[in-house]
């Protein structure tokens, strides 16, 4: 039996899925479903993501990597879809300035 492809992402999925990397494995012409190009991804698109890893769990480490992580996904939103970075990225970074 032959399975049918998987449909292709729709743009507003994937602003919600920049964490997934769908959003650059579509634009680099990688697998997006399930992240399966992720593997793919050349060393100047994964070397940012290290600083969104958590090191330990204090509020200043989780608040550096938060920063970190909206930093990432606002670059690469801004190099793809410069609307919704004009309304996102302000939003979320917002978040590390609640306190």
């Amino acid at each position: 039996m032959t399975l049918a492809p998987f449909p292709g992402p729709d743009p507003d999925t994937l602003t919600g899925l920049v964490w997934h990397h769908a959003w650059i494995c579509l634009r680099l012409g990688h697998p997006a479903a399930y992240a399966k190009g992720a593997h793919l991804l050349p060393a100047e698109v994964t070397d940012p993501l290290q600083a969104t890893l958590v090191r330990d769990l204090t509020k200043r480490e989780l608040q550096r990597a938060l920063i970190a992580a909206i930093t990432v996904a606002g670059e690469e939103l801004r190099r793809t879809d410069t609307p919704a970075a004009a309304r996102l990225v302000p939003m979320l970074s917002g978040l590390t300035s609640a306190g």
